[in-house]
Order: C-alpha cells, then sequence, then structure tokens
C-alpha cells in the first residue's frame, strides 16, 4: 500500500486538529480509525457506538476521559463491529470550548468496558493541543460527542 492515513502494518487512531468538517450544520474535527494491517479487526460495541473517549491532560500531568463510554440498559445493544484492512471509519468530534489550553487525545478500548475483545489493550491517537474547559476536570464526564459518520474504503475503489 502506498501511503494513506496510519501507520502501515498497523491499526492507528488518527486525529486531525487542523482539519474542519462540518457536521450536523457545526464546525468537527474528523477522527479515524484506521486498519493497515492484513487482518479484520473486531470491536466491542454498543448500539453501534465503539467505546471511544475524548482524554485532556488536567493540570496535574493525569489524562483523564471528558466524557463516558456508551450505554444500554437492554444486554441486545451490546454486539461486535469489525474493519475489514485497509480500510477506515471516520468519526466527527465536536468541539470544546474554554481558555484553558491543553492537551488532548482520544482513546479507543476495543473490547469496551470489559476487554471482551483483542485483551482489552487501549489504543491512543496522536496528542494536539486544544482549548478545555477548567471545571470540566472536576465534573462528571459526559456522553460521547463522538459521531460515526461513514465508513469509507481507502483507497478509493476503482
Amino acid at each position: 500500500m502506498n501511503g494513506g492515513p496510519g501507520a502501515s502494518g498497523k491499526l492507528s487512531l488518527v486525529a486531525y486538529p487542523d482539519e474542519v468538517v462540518v457536521f450536523r450544520k457545526r464546525k468537527a474535527m474528523p477522527l479515524r480509525l484506521v486498519n493497515r494491517t492484513e487482518k479484520v479487526v473486531e470491536f466491542a460495541a454498543c448500539d453501534s457506538s465503539l467505546y471511544i473517549v475524548e482524554e485532556r491532560l488536567d493540570p496535574n500531568g493525569q489524562w483523564r476521559a471528558l466524557e463516558t463510554f456508551p450505554s444500554a440498559i437492554c444486554g441486545n445493544s451490546y454486539h461486535r463491529v469489525f474493519l475489514e484492512p485497509e480500510e477506515y471509519w471516520e468519526f466527527h468530534v465536536l468541539p470544546w470550548h474554554g481558555g484553558f489550553r491543553t492537551r488532548l487525545r482520544f482513546r479507543l478500548e476495543p473490547g469496551g468496558e470489559f476487554g471482551i475483545c483483542r485483551g482489552g489493550q487501549a489504543i491512543y491517537s496522536n496528542e494536539f493541543e486544544g482549548p478545555s474547559d477548567p471545571g470540566a476536570f472536576t465534573e462528571e464526564p459526559g456522553p460521547a460527542r463522538i459521531h460515526r459518520t461513514r465508513t469509507d474504503i481507502w483507497p478509493e475503489p476503482r
């Protein structure tokens, strides 16, 4: 494979903080989960949402999730999804606002909250700088603001 998003031969979670897309009439940042391996990769899901949260570096130098994982009250909501080799899923992330600038990243738990797939090894995105509300570090995290909009095949089919 020649070029493209993600590291060759690896599963990568790549944030694009300098890229802006429009999602539901709002500006958003793309986040891509890229499978550049030769194998189909399995992920735990809840109502077709992956276990991805945005994390921020707090004033004490600790990474803290500012969102909660998806949850449901019905056991039928839990299932698995599969990402084929040389494909990626694109998510759109709505921005945070605030006067406090800090380091940010995303964390994917492929096996869900309880590590049911892939041995529970977290996958982290690249780190980048962005705004935050300092009070958000003391509040309970809210639901995730990451929205999957489509599955793209890369490279484009001929």
